[in-house]
C-alpha cells in the first residue's frame, strides 16, 4: 500500500493510476517547460477529461490553470474516514513521543542547585565581578527567568543565562575542588614547601626507598621539591625515616603523597 500523507486537514495515499477530481498529484521533479510549479507540493485536480479533450486540469503557483496530462506525477487518493483518523492518531501520537523525548532531554540539561557548571561567555556586567570563561562555578539558585541560574564561582556570587553555562564534567568539578581547597590555605594545586607534613601513600613504581619497605600510608616531612622547573614530572623529597633501612632515595611523585600539616601551621618549630 502507498504512502499516507495529510493535506489541508485531510489523509490521501499514494495509488497507481489516473486522478480524479478532488484528487491531489505531486511531482517529484517538475517538467522542464513549467515554470510554475514546485516538486513535492501537492496540488488538486480541478476537472479532468480522459475521454473529452484528454486532459488533467490543476492551478499552478500562479492560480493559472495547467494540463498535467503528460507529465510524469504520483496520484494521491482520499482515504476512508476511519482510515484518515487512525493515520491521524498514529501521527499524533509520534507528536508526542517526539515532545516527551525533548523534554527529557531539556530536563536532563537544565542545571539544578548543586550541579557544577563551566562558563563558556560572559557578558561585560560578569567581568566586573571576577568571572571568566573556563571557570567552574556551583548553581546555589534556579528560576524560571530569562537569567535563571545564580552561581558561586571561585570569587564572586553572580547570576548567569542558559547560553553562558555548560555542565561541568566530573573531570573538571574534580580539578575546580581541588584548586579550591589549595586556595584556602593560599596556595595553587600541589604547591608543596619545604616543611610540610604529608602522608606517604604508595601509588607509583618510583622505588621510592619508604614504599619499598612497605611503610605506605606514614607521615612525613618534605626537605626538598622539584616543582614547575620543566620537568616532565613534579617531585617532593621526604626526609627518611630513622626505621626505613633502605639505600633507594626518597623522592615522591605528586600523586603520592597528601598534605597533613602546612610548614606555616607547624606548631613543633
Amino acid at each position: 500500500m502507498g504512502k499516507l500523507r495529510e493535506i489541508n486537514g485531510g489523509v490521501f495515499r499514494e495509488v497507481d493510476g489516473s486522478p480524479d477530481v478532488g484528487d491531489f498529484i505531486v511531482y517529484d521533479e517538475v517538467p522542464a517547460h513549467s515554470y510554475y510549479l514546485t516538486a513535492g507540493k501537492p496540488y488538486e485536480v480541478i476537472e479532468t477529461g480522459y475521454h473529452d479533450g484528454n486532459y488533467v486540469l490543476i492551478e499552478d503557483d500562479e492560480n493559472e490553470e495547467y494540463n498535467a496530462i503528460n507529465d510524469d506525477f504520483t496520484v494521491l487518493k482520499r482515504v476512508s474516514q476511519a482510515g484518515a483518523l487512525q493515520y491521524l492518531l498514529d501521527q499524533r501520537k509520534a507528536e508526542v513521543t517526539e515532545l516527551e523525548k525533548r523534554l527529557e532531554e531539556e530536563v536532563g540539561r537544565r542545571l539544578k542547585v548543586g550541579d557544577y557548571a563551566k562558563i563558556i561567555e560572559v557578558y561585560p556586567c560578569d567581568s566586573s565581578y571576577g568571572a571568566a570563561v573556563g571557570d567552574i562555578v556551583q548553581v546555589t539558585h534556579t528560576d524560571y527567568s530569562d537569567v535563571p541560574y545564580k552561581c558561586k564561582g571561585p570569587k564572586y556570587e553572580c547570576w548567569f543565562c542558559t547560553r553562558q553555562l555548560k555542565r561541568a564534567t566530573d573531570e573538571e568539578v574534580a580539578a575546580a575542588k581541588q584548586e579550591e581547597k589549595w586556595a584556602k590555605i593560599g596556595r595553587k594545586v600541589n604547591e608543596f614547601k619545604v616543611g610540610d607534613i604529608v602522608r606517604y601513600e604508595y601509588k607509583s613504581k618510583n622505588n621510592n626507598a619508604i614504599g619499598r619497605s612497605g611503610f605506605s600510608g606514614i607521615l612525613a616531612e618534605i626537605d626538598d621539591t622539584r616543582l614547575g622547573f620543566k620537568r616532565k614530572i613534579d617531585l617532593v623529597h621526604l626526609v627518611k625515616p630513622s626505621f626505613v633501612d633502605d639505600d633507594h632515595d626518597t623522592w615522591a611523585k605528586l600523586g603520592d603523597v597528601a598534605l597533613v600539616v602546612t610548614v606555616e601551621n607547624r606548631i613543633d618549630q
